[in-house]
């Protein structure tokens, strides 16, 4: 069954990047997420059938149990409550997929060949890249090499998973391990002619922090920050020698984020309780914005206290990691800290690919904890059962809801968000309840 997961995963990926093969529906990017959540629905559902589970902590248990109730009950005091309630059943199954994958057994071989796959995808990307550049000396203009993402932010953050398992591949010493690094200096490239701010920053702070985290990584982190500048210096001759004109990664501008910071802290302060509700930024918002693109101001002006809530569990998540380090790879490890910065300026849980991208990384890295934990004394007079089922049933009810409320948008294959404007939020348009058919 994991092999079925495991492909599933993949073909997720190759829709968004390889714009030769069809995607799995017309409109790409608007289905992509809802192809994602038919894939955490798949991974709940046969973890729940193998009856897959590592007992939490009894206080985790019980602030989680929390949180759900909270957010549960925020809900009713919401303006938009269909809105909100499925912006939470989408929040659940990502959060408890997670916990899930982080469950299952995999075997050593096809996780590998699976991570492997997922690091050498982008290589078709790159080579439009390189052709793209080729050409444009002639044309001064390049040619899109993002996949079937309109906004190349999308595929920018989906690249910090591949650059990181380029340097987790790099660092095992084998024959093919200087083509690794290869391929992180070639994908960095591509962030820098993106002009992708946001996700060099995330790369950059992650590598200095696992060059003083992990001692016996300095050589290939020494290695990874001199391609970055390299990769830098490149870029910067090109623009010397071509007239093109692209997004320079040393521009002042906040691009408006500052801005929607300001905005999404006065919302928060606004309704601090219950917040405005799930995805409300997107439909109150007087800005053309549907993201605050920081998931801490998302979460507190949308779920307000709950918001505040579930950003401690994050970091408690992250901590838990820290503790841990030395039973995790400290490149997987690399990659789920650049998720998060990245998040603080782009956003976290509203891309289908870097939602993706924290799944697999966050519940790998929690795999290898989980393999070498020993069990620990079971408080009797705590009944983790009634907990495990409660759990499982809002699992459930959240699968049922989200197919019921976006069958129409599931099995609609000429639909596009309407409403709002082409920036990151669950639709095209953003503000869409349900996708409109079109000519």
């Amino acid at each position: 069954m994991n092999i079925i997961v495991y492909i599933l995963i993949i073909l997720f990926y190759f829709s968004f990047l390889y714009i030769f093969i069809p995607p799995i529906y017309l409109l790409q990017y608007d289905q992509s997420r809802i192809f994602g959540f038919l894939i955490y629905s798949i991974i709940i559902i046969i973890s729940l059938k193998r009856n897959s589970f590592i007992m939490l902590n009894k206080k985790i248990i019980l602030f989680i149990f929390f949180i759900i109730s909270y957010f549960l009950i925020s809900v009713f005091f919401h303006e938009y409550i269909l809105f909100s309630l499925i912006e939470f059943c989408m929040l659940y199954l990502f959060a408890y997929s997670t916990y899930m994958y982080s469950n299952i057994k995999h075997d050593k071989k096809s996780i590998s060949l699976f991570y492997l796959i997922l690091c050498l995808m982008p290589i078709y990307n790159f080579i439009e890249f390189f052709i793209s550049v080729l050409i444009s000396f002639q044309t001064d203009k390049l040619i899109g090499w993002h996949g079937w993402a309109d906004n190349y932010r999308f595929f920018d953050s989906m690249l910090l998973l591949p650059i990181c398992l380029s340097l987790y591949f790099f660092d095992k010493k084998n024959i093919f391990s200087k083509y690794f690094i290869l391929l992180y200096f070639f994908y960095i490239l591509m962030l820098f002619f993106d002009g992708a701010r946001s996700v060099l920053l995330s790369i950059l702070i992650s590598v200095i922090l696992v060059f003083y985290i992990y001692p016996d990584k300095r050589k290939t982190i020494s290695i990874s920050i001199v391609l970055l500048f390299l990769a830098f210096i490149a870029h910067k001759l090109y623009l010397s020698f071509t007239s093109v004109t692209i997004n320079s990664v040393l521009r002042g501008s906040t691009s408006g984020r500052y801005e929607l910071w300001i905005y999404g802290i006065n919302r928060f302060l606004e309704k601090p309780f219950f917040g405005h509700g799930g995805a409300n930024f997107s439909l109150d918002t007087s800005l053309s914005l549907t993201s605050p693109h920081n998931f801490l101001i998302q979460f507190i002006a949308e779920w307000g206290i709950g918001g505040v809530l579930i950003i401690c569990l994050l970091f408690f998540l992250y901590f838990y990691l820290f503790e841990n380090r030395e039973k995790i790879s400290p490149f997987i490890f690399l990659c789920a800290i650049a998720i998060l910065i990245d998040g603080l300026f782009s956003g976290l849980f509203i891309l289908p690919m870097s939602q993706m991208n924290f799944m697999l990384v966050i519940g790998l890295l929690l795999n290898q904890i989980n393999q070498h934990r020993v069990a620990g004394i079971v408080n009797p007079s705590f009944n983790y059962q009634f907990y495990k089922y409660i759990f499982s049933i809002v699992a459930l009810f959240c699968i049922g809801y989200f197919l019921l409320f976006h069958w129409g948008d599931i099995t609609c294959l000429n639909c596009m968000g309407m409403e709002g404007v082409n920036t990151p939020r669950f639709w095209r348009g953003g503000k869409s309840l349900h996708l409109q058919e079109i000519d």
